[in-house]
């Protein structure tokens, strides 16, 4: 009937067709700690996949217009590296004789570029250069085109500085 562990069996149980007593024991708490196993992983899914079903309840909800609005976000403040780079290609532009290039570096923020085509006018009643220059840094390489004016300090400043498109 029962294997006595040294390879014996009961009167009752041909050789290969029962199990010990303790491999009973271990099968019967293999199936009924499964049995619990199905209803918690379920539960477990259906409470992680909730929030992505917040419409179930007013179907017709998903379908609507979202009337959310939101406020427009402000032009950010230029950094510190990027006014340091501004100053340098102003001063660049001041230096750049109308036609030729003129290279700049900044050593603070090891960007550097060439100002090109410079073009001088006196419109404003001030002496201004419409300009180009390039930009390399570690972000990459960009084009840049503006204008720099001098001031009562008789320093150039940036009047209009835009990426090329």
């Amino acid at each position: 009937m029962f294997d006595l562990g040294r390879g014996e069996m009961g009167p009752d149980c041909p050789p290969g067709n029962c199990m010990s007593e303790l491999a009973e024991a271990r099968m019967r708490e293999k199936r009924g700690g499964r049995r619990g196993f199905a209803p918690a992983f379920v539960c477990l899914c259906a409470l992680a996949l909730s929030g992505c079903m917040n419409t179930l309840s007013n179907p017709v909800a998903a379908l609507s217009v979202d009337k959310t609005t939101t406020a427009s976000v402000p032009d950010r403040a230029p950094d510190a590296e990027t006014l340091s780079d501004e100053a340098t290609i102003a001063t660049a532009v001041g230096l750049a004789r109308p036609g030729l290039p003129y290279p700049w570096s900044n050593s603070v923020t090891g960007a550097a570029g060439v100002v090109t085509d410079v073009a001088e006018s006196y419109a404003t009643g001030r002496q201004c250069r419409a300009f180009k220059t390039s930009r390399h840094g570690f972000e990459g390489i960009a084009l840049y085109e503006g204008s720099a004016c001098l001031s009562s300090t008789g320093l150039w400043e940036l009047q209009d500085f835009q990426p090329t498109s």
